[in-house]
């Protein structure tokens, strides 16, 4: 696994992420190498003025899954002035925790529906792109209830969404470890949200 040590070794990323996601094997091989994320949150997002996290995947050129945290606030349109340090680096890795730390039911639902379908998943949305929007390019992720210093598990998962073309939709479910009957919901994958104010998918 290489090391992640610049504002240009994250845009690497992302862009090897935009560059593959019409190729199943190697969306597959991401997701294959993982479901969740932990983390230590360092951002006083009060302080920034939004409470919006957004979410990047990137894939280094060894193959690894990377999920990259920004504050909405810090994401400008002028990527280059961004502080490598004002991200969080996630390697992508298998279901962390153990079971007093694992969210509510409805949770544990879309955490484990994401394990069981993800392939098939994964392969309804890239071939039928025209009416999915294709895969996921970034998450938007309200944060307001992250207290600065907490660590957090932010795990993929898949909600049953009747209006999605797939029936499904991508989601991320997140929970402070020192809380573990509490659980979050609040992101939106993009597309379909739209992408405005990602400037790091330019």
């Amino acid at each position: 696994m290489a090391t992640i040590s610049s504002l240009g070794d994250v845009q690497r990323c992302i862009k090897n992420w935009q560059s593959i996601l019409t190729d199943e094997t190697q969306v597959m091989n991401c997701f294959s190498q993982g479901n969740a994320i932990i983390y230590e949150n360092q951002y006083n997002l009060a302080q920034l003025g939004n409470t919006n996290i957004h979410v990047y995947p990137g894939v280094d050129t060894d193959g690894t899954f990377y999920m990259f945290l920004l504050p909405a606030a810090l994401d400008v349109p002028n990527t280059s002035s961004v502080a490598f340090s004002s991200f969080t680096v996630c390697h992508v890795q298998p279901n962390l925790g153990d079971s007093n730390q694992i969210p509510a039911q409805e949770a544990i639902l879309r955490i484990d529906t994401w394990k069981k379908d993800y392939s098939t998943w994964t392969k309804n949305q890239i071939e039928k792109k025209s009416l999915t929007g294709g895969m996921f390019q970034a998450f938007r992720m309200p944060a307001s209830y992250m207290i600065q210093g907490d660590r957090y598990i932010t795990y993929l998962g898949l909600q049953t969404d009747a209006s999605a073309a797939t029936g499904l939709t991508a989601d991320l479910i997140t929970t402070d470890t020192k809380y573990a009957n509490v659980y979050y919901d609040t992101s939106m994958p993009v597309p379909p949200l739209t992408p405005g104010g990602f400037y790091f998918l330019q």
